[in-house]
């Protein structure tokens, strides 16, 4: 158990030194603003590119709601509209496990660039053109988890500019 804790606390150090800035994995997983794009509700924009180039016609960050809104069970305060002029092919975190990992059954943690995906996995959308590749990992490649029960890690790493902080 001892392994297993030691594992976490690296894996959440790991992220706060040196991933994406000052958000966290409990940051990142508890969002208060829906994200949608064009319409869509997407979760969080972290695998779309709405940077120069990208098509990104208007951003409405953090629009307030008259009423909280639900989806899949997580509650959003505020609202974050984007237009996009281009086309967006949709795709989700299980859509990717099966069409890149069809093999892949049982228990599965999923990853967008350096943060775990703790909660709501079905309702991340990204844009299959902005995916640059996808790692898929197995808990018995860790030695904290060796003793343990199997699962799979499916990281999905996009062609964000990689000297650019995304928050």
């Amino acid at each position: 158990m001892r392994k297993i804790i030691s594992i976490i606390l690296l894996a959440l150090c790991h992220t706060w030194s040196f991933a994406q800035g000052w958000v966290d994995d409990i940051g990142f997983n508890k969002p208060k603003s829906a994200v949608f794009i064009n319409d869509v509700f997407v979760k969080d924009f972290i695998g779309f590119n709405i940077g120069k180039d990208s098509g990104v016609a208007d951003i409405k960050k953090g629009v307030p709601l008259d009423k909280p809104l639900v989806i899949n069970g997580v509650t959003y305060y505020y609202k974050t509209i984007i237009t996009c002029e281009k086309n967006i092919n949709y795709t989700t975190l299980l859509e990717i496990q099966k069409n890149r990992y069809p093999d892949v059954t049982g228990r599965v943690m999923f990853m967008i660039e350096s943060f775990f995906i703790m909660t709501d996995a079905q309702s991340y959308k990204l844009d299959a053109d902005y995916i640059a590749r996808t790692e898929l990992l197995n808990s018995k490649d860790f030695d904290a988890f060796k003793d343990y029960p199997s699962f799979s890690i499916i990281r999905v790493l996009t062609k964000r500019d990689r000297t650019v902080r995304v928050r």
